[in-house]
């Protein structure tokens, strides 16, 4: 799990299979929804899926969604912070498939 924080909110990461998914809650609160439910029911079923996640109560199962799901979220969402989380979320991202690439690269010179 890769954490990153957008005004001061925590957005936790999470490579699955090899694309980063980025739990719903963190998305739900970084947009300004009340009730993570409400954004997450606007999102198609493929791109949202649950995952066992560290807590501070240990592994729990949450909600998480996928890259395409968190620019939906965006899209349905009206407030004005949506387009700056827009533009965080496009460069965090970049820079995890940098270093995915960078891994490979490492690995295959060996």
């Amino acid at each position: 799990m890769i954490k990153q924080i957008f005004n001061e909110k925590e957005i936790r990461f999470i490579e699955k299979d090899g694309e980063y998914w980025a739990v719903a809650s963190d998305v739900a609160k970084a947009l300004g929804y009340s009730h993570t439910p409400h954004m997450a029911r606007l999102l198609d079923v493929s791109e949202k899926d649950v995952h066992n996640v560290d807590t501070l109560r240990g592994k729990q199962k949450a909600v998480i969604i996928s890259e395409v799901g968190i620019y939906e979220a965006i899209w349905n969402s009206r407030r004005e912070e949506a387009e700056e989380f827009k533009q965080w979320v496009k460069q965090v991202i970049k820079e995890y498939a940098k270093q995915r690439v960078l891994k490979v690269m490492k690995r295959s010179e060996c």
